[in-house]
């Protein structure tokens, strides 16, 4: 494992390798500290990009996006050169000269979940940075939201929060307080509906107000989850990916969709669901995402035909 933190923060690591080395797991190997974002990506096979800028008092969503536009574009850059799948060359050099170790990135294979919010435009920011890696890899983490809708559900109708099934649950759209909380088959029959809905839209403002901060053991669970749901497969779970052009989703755009786990570690968008009842909460999710887009677009001069 490697943890990668700001310059400032680093050497705090250190009691939270202290605390992973005393939870005694049996899967844990060496911990690696590091500040430097080329280093800390070289040859990982999972990349979790946790951290971002805050939002602090007074700031507006374009100052954020703004903030974290380059924080996501300089780690997009550094997967796109040294995560798995770069193809390593050794040159011997010559005159008995020690041989350098050189990277040509390819088609990587490295899958990134991007939990530090922004995340679905943050996730558009790396992978334009990223051209090397498959557009199947990148995900933003949409699956708290499943868990809080879930358990609010489950709580307000006084059932076990395991009998809810993976397919009753859909989160679509930015991970914002527009996305469509869609609860399905048969399920979503209670009263307050509309409220529950509007908890799990707003609930990580709620966890800030009560607790000082964002969230942290929810969170953690979370990015578990979905890397478990990625290689289980035929799962069936909610997270954002490249649109393919389905549901009437923007090609290109990241957005939350349920998708299924198939072979190889990959996923694919599920297709067919009726939507009719959402369709104006898709339209306007979409909106904001198109929005933010334009704003990331304007900030680094890109044109149309950027990936973004």
């Amino acid at each position: 494992m490697v943890l990668l933190e700001i310059p400032q923060a680093v050497g705090k690591l250190e009691g939270l390798v202290f605390e992973l080395e005393d939870c005694g797991f049996a899967t844990l190997g060496d911990v690696k500290c590091t500040a430097d974002v080329n280093d800390a990506f070289v040859g990982a096979d999972w990349i979790v990009l946790l951290g971002a800028f805050p939002r602090g008092p007074g700031m507006d969503r374009s100052q954020l996006l703004a903030k974290n536009a380059g924080i996501f574009k300089s780690q997009g850059e550094a997967i796109n050169k040294y995560a798995k799948g770069a193809k390593v060359s050794e040159d011997s050099g010559r005159d008995g000269l020690e041989g350098k170790r050189t990277l040509t990135p390819f088609l990587c294979s490295v899958k990134i979940i991007t939990v530090g919010n922004p995340c679905n435009t943050n996730t558009a920011v790396a992978r334009e940075a990223a051209p090397e890696v498959d557009d199947g890899n990148w995900y933003a983490m949409t699956t708290l939201d499943v868990n809080r809708a879930k358990s609010l559900y489950a709580k307000e109708a006084g059932i076990p929060v395991d009998t809810i099934g993976d397919e009753e649950v859909v989160i679509w759209g930015n991970h914002s307080s527009t996305m469509v909380v869609d609860y399905r088959s048969g399920i979503g029959d209670i009263a307050n509906l509309a409220a529950i809905k509007q908890r799990v839209q707003n609930r990580g403002g709620e966890i800030i107000k009560a607790r000082g901060g964002s969230s942290v053991a929810s969170a953690a669970n979370a990015i578990l989850d979905t890397i478990r749901n990625i290689l289980t497969v035929g799962k069936f779970f909610s997270a954002g990916v490249v649109s393919d052009g389905s549901y009437g989703i923007e090609k290109g755009l990241i957005f939350s969709f349920p998708v299924r786990a198939v072979e190889g570690g990959r996923t694919e968008i599920v297709k067919g669901l009726d939507v009719s009842t959402i369709r104006g909460d898709l339209d306007k999710t979409q909106e904001e995402l198109k929005g933010e887009i334009k704003t990331v677009r304007q900030i680094f001069g890109l044109g149309e035909a950027s990936k973004l």
